[in-house]
């Protein structure tokens, strides 16, 4: 998680061929979200199960919005479940979001610069997959940042 945090190209590299590292990643994305519910003792496993179901479709929006710009519009090869498998080591952007329940006077802030480091990632993310430029990859990692926000309009952080 600290070299996917750190922006380690030669790390993300390695997941574009290391398909078991798929668990790993869907663990990251769960866990993220689901930590701060799991802090709290009020919450149940219905509630943490659903913060974890909507933090994978999330995820999968926003893989799927940048494999479509980096496939269909830019003509580069990527598979989807290499994409969601990168975006998801990602997450470790929203990090910071775990302690939003503790500083709710915070959590837009928090919420922005995560959404901004994460589109930092997907940079890197858009340039390992599909050997892209910074024009290239700043508009799909753009299409998957944009993706996430607008799945959280529909499957928000509670």
């Amino acid at each position: 998680m600290v070299r996917a945090a750190r922006m380690d190209r030669s790390f993300y590299t390695s997941l574009l061929f290391d398909e078991y590292a798929t668990g790993n990643a869907i663990a990251i994305v769960v866990l993220v979200f689901a930590i701060p519910a799991l802090v709290d003792s009020r919450v149940d496993l219905v509630f943490t199960a659903t913060i974890g179901l909507y933090s994978l479709i999330r995820a999968g929006l926003s893989a799927v919005a940048a494999w479509a710009v980096a496939a269909r519009v830019m003509d580069r090869d990527g598979r989807i479940p290499t994409t969601f498998r990168l975006a998801a080591f990602a997450h470790v952007a929203f990090i910071p979001l775990a302690i939003r329940p503790f500083l709710p006077d915070l959590a837009t802030l928090l919420l922005l610069g995560s959404l901004a480091w994460y589109f930092v990632l997907m940079r890197v993310v858009a340039a390992v997959q599909f050997d892209l430029d910074d024009s290239g990859s700043l508009q799909v990692a753009a299409a998957g940042a944009g993706a996430w926000f607008l799945g959280l309009l529909f499957f928000p952080i509670p």
